[in-house]
């Protein structure tokens, strides 16, 4: 399939491959859009995101915006690029999320190209930016899929080294807050 392809590159080492997912993305979704009518998507494989929503509402163009947003900042290194783009998260899980009922036109595996960038960039500032703004997200967002894999990205290091004069790390500050408003929720 075309578009399990276009999300494995999406994540690849590659930053061309990258581009390039990225780019015909892009267009493969420009054009589904353009001629939706004829479209027909099985329930068993990886669909294209933004084409066909149910809910008739404009809120998939701005998540499809977001999406392509904060795809195109991840691909820059420095961190003050990227940090002020991850405020979009937390609506992009949240329309995961919320387009299931619709035929799953923001499929769980698109948000998680964007994790996977997000957790294994090059520069620690933006992973330790990126995995605070998710834990501070709704505990009750997250499948067992996401949890373990927030959990892989908290073996590293950096993360724990605090540079200010707390005692505690800002990590250790959000993981605790997560579990209490998990706590809280059942």
């Amino acid at each position: 399939n075309i578009l399990q392809l276009i999300s494995r590159h999406l994540i690849s080492n590659n930053q061309l491959y990258r581009k390039q997912a990225q780019y015909v993305l892009r267009r493969i979704v420009d054009y589904l859009k353009k001629y939706s009518q004829l479209l027909q998507f099985t329930n068993d494989k990886l669909n294209p995101p933004f084409v066909i929503c149910g809910n008739q509402d404009s809120s998939i163009k701005e998540v499809e915006h977001n999406f392509f947003l904060l795809l195109e900042s991840l691909e820059e290194k420095q961190a003050h690029l990227i940090i002020p783009a991850l405020s979009h998260l937390e609506n992009l899980v949240s329309a995961s999320i919320n387009h299931k009922s619709c035929g799953n036109c923001f499929d769980e595996s698109w948000l998680k190209c964007i994790f996977t960038r997000l957790l294994y960039h090059d520069n620690n500032v933006v992973i330790k930016a990126g995995l605070i703004q998710l834990l501070r997200m709704d505990p009750g967002t997250f499948n067992d899929d996401f949890i373990s894999f927030i959990t892989e990205a908290l073996r590293y290091t950096f993360l724990y080294d605090e540079q200010s004069t707390d005692l505690q790390p800002q990590i250790l500050k959000e993981i605790s807050g997560l579990f209490r408003r998990s706590e809280a929720s059942e």
